[in-house]
């Protein structure tokens, strides 16, 4: 199995819930907000040039994040303490509500 394949199975695995919260937080959270941060610099370079453009980029950079963020809420069950899962879900409302304030 190649990197590609490995990837894409863990996003399967947390798209259905059976991943590892901090596998989803950590890495997934790393990969997403590398992306994000790379579509954001794409997006404010097209900017200047074609609102429309920027407008596009926005929503795959939101749907990048809306992602990720379903990931970890679905996977936030899977922890050792309870605790665990109501932290990271009041922690995942407070990124969307942030994220939402920004656009």
């Amino acid at each position: 199995m190649d990197t590609r394949d490995k990837a894409l199975d863990m996003l399967r695995r947390a798209m259905s819930g059976e991943e590892k919260l901090w596998a989803i937080w950590w890495i997934g959270g790393l990969c997403c907000e590398l992306v994000y941060v790379g579509l954001y610099m794409i997006e404010d370079g097209l900017r200047p040039f074609s609102n429309l453009g920027g407008d596009v980029v926005s929503v795959f950079k939101l749907l990048v994040f809306a992602t990720w963020a379903s990931a970890a809420w679905r996977c936030s069950r899977n922890v050792e303490r309870r605790g665990l899962t109501l932290a990271a879900r009041a922690a995942l409302v407070l990124l969307v509500g942030a994220t939402g304030a920004t656009l």
